[in-house]
């Protein structure tokens, strides 16, 4: 069969009316390898004649690899064909027909199609770790008075502050001009700490250690104590407080423990790797290290007052919205089944709700069965 040196007639020689499809697809490729093979020993690329890309496609879509030939596209460098498979590599590409990447790249963007780099996540979370995530979901989903518990509920993070971001920002050039020069962001920059507690109303205390200090367990028992001073002073009919924050060390420490047990003030549970259900990560610090990309700073001073100017600005819906989403966040994790690496949705969807209601309901029924809030890290449903 391979005594002649062409690739159609090769092709060819695969009887049409083969009924095993794992031999025939077996033979497309081993001709196909040997074709490409020849055809580039000859120093060209012939292999795109009408058989071999028929044959080509179906060996493609047999693969699941959603091949889409564009039969009436040709390149304006070369004149040929494109053969466009998004999941196959540009190596087969160039082989089977046009390989220059902006005609490939118009092509498949006209199609519909874009090239995206993977997502990081912060871990892949095991079985366990997910059976712990939807559980507690579950509980805060069921908990009784969550309308009251969300008006209660205050919100405390961490995050890092640059003064300098030293943003990589493109910029639009003349063709054949020289692109400016810009220094990587040095590895010890000047950076400090923004420690920020913040409920449903608005930012309640938020303090910005000096440059490279950390957050300790008395520093934090002492930022707590502060908290509750901003408590009573701007929320006055409030009754009770549920801190939401983190399994951080300083925030299981012996000092914190003691000075939440000091103000009387209990935990929201909080999973271990769960960035999509701390509001702070996606409502709070990305609008403002957004905002404060754009300046830079010399001095902690100027840098609070930044800050400063940042929250003062924002509408109250800014926080409000952030500590609503938190059902949501929960319910999309619960049908999941842990499964979510997403920010929250906007507004909630007409069957979220009525499931969200349902499972009140249910709840309600359960006359029987009593909520535990305690001990930490151990929610469960306890017969009266």
């Amino acid at each position: 069969m391979f005594s002649r040196l062409d690739s159609t007639f090769n092709f060819n020689q695969i009887p049409p009316a083969m009924s095993v499809p794992g031999l025939r697809n077996a033979l497309v490729k081993v001709l196909r390898d040997y074709a490409a093979r020849v055809e580039l020993q000859r120093g060209c690329q012939g292999a795109t004649r009408g058989d071999v890309r028929d044959l080509l496609t179906f060996h493609l879509q047999s693969q699941a690899l959603s091949v889409i030939v564009t039969s009436g596209t040709n390149c304006s460098m070369c004149g040929k064909k494109s053969i466009l498979c998004p999941g196959t590599h540009c190596a087969e590409l160039r082989t089977f027909g046009c390989g220059h990447v902006a005609h490939l790249t118009c092509c498949l963007e006209a199609l519909g199609y874009k090239k995206v780099l993977s997502r990081w996540i912060s871990h892949f979370l095991t079985d366990g770790t997910r059976f712990t995530l939807v559980s507690i979901c579950q509980s805060l989903l069921l908990r009784p008075q969550r309308k009251e518990f969300l008006e209660d509920l205050i919100i405390g993070d961490e995050s890092w502050i640059l003064f300098d971001s030293n943003a990589h920002r493109a910029v639009w050039l003349p063709r054949g001009g020289d692109p400016p020069t810009q220094a990587k962001t040095d590895l010890h920059s000047k950076k400090s700490l923004l420690c920020c507690f913040w409920d449903s109303r608005g930012i309640l205390y938020n303090e910005l250690l000096p440059q490279e200090h950390i957050v300790t367990g008395n520093v934090y028992a002492s930022q707590l104590q502060k908290l509750a001073d901003a408590v009573r002073e701007r929320r006055l009919r409030r009754a009770s407080v549920h801190l939401l924050h983190d399994n951080a060390r300083l925030h299981v420490a012996k000092e914190t423990r003691d000075k939440l047990e000091e103000l009387g003030w209990d935990t929201s549970p909080h999973p271990p790797y769960s960035p999509d259900i701390a509001p702070s990560d996606y409502t709070l610090f990305p609008p403002l290290k957004a905002f404060l990309a754009k300046k830079k700073f010399t001095k902690i001073e100027d840098v609070e007052r930044a800050i400063s100017d940042f929250f003062d600005s924002q509408s109250p819906q800014f926080c409000e919205k952030g500590i609503a989403d938190l059902p949501l966040s929960w319910d999309i994790v619960e049908t999941t089944d842990g499964l979510t690496s997403h920010p929250p949705p906007g507004p909630a969807t007409h069957l979220q709700e009525r499931r969200i209601r349902k499972r009140q309901l249910h709840y309600r029924r359960a006359s029987q069965i009593r909520y535990v809030p305690e001990p930490l890290s151990h929610y469960i449903l306890r017969e009266v």
